[in-house]
């Protein structure tokens, strides 16, 4: 086996097309499942941003920017 099965590899392809005009994000990432299940997971992933479309104060881009953006984060459901 080439990944484990607590490990899910991933990858995306967003479009939004607008008066405004067109914006593309590019995505990769890997999800470990802790537990093997998705109560536990961590996301890790990595985007490029090419003319965001809105301003977000999260990642701090502004309307038109490019840039990449790192992230991580840990869910937990119950």
């Amino acid at each position: 086996m080439l990944v484990p099965q607590s490990v899910e590899v991933m990858a995306r392809i967003d479009a939004v097309n607008s008066a405004y005009g067109d914006t593309w994000e590019y995505a990769a990432g890997i999800n470990w499942f802790i537990n093997g299940t998705h109560s536990h997971k961590l996301t890790f992933d990595v985007s490029e941003l090419d003319d965001v479309p809105a301003g977000s104060s999260s990642p701090n881009f502004e309307t038109g920017q490019v840039g990449t953006l790192f992230r991580l984060q840990y869910q937990v459901a119950f």
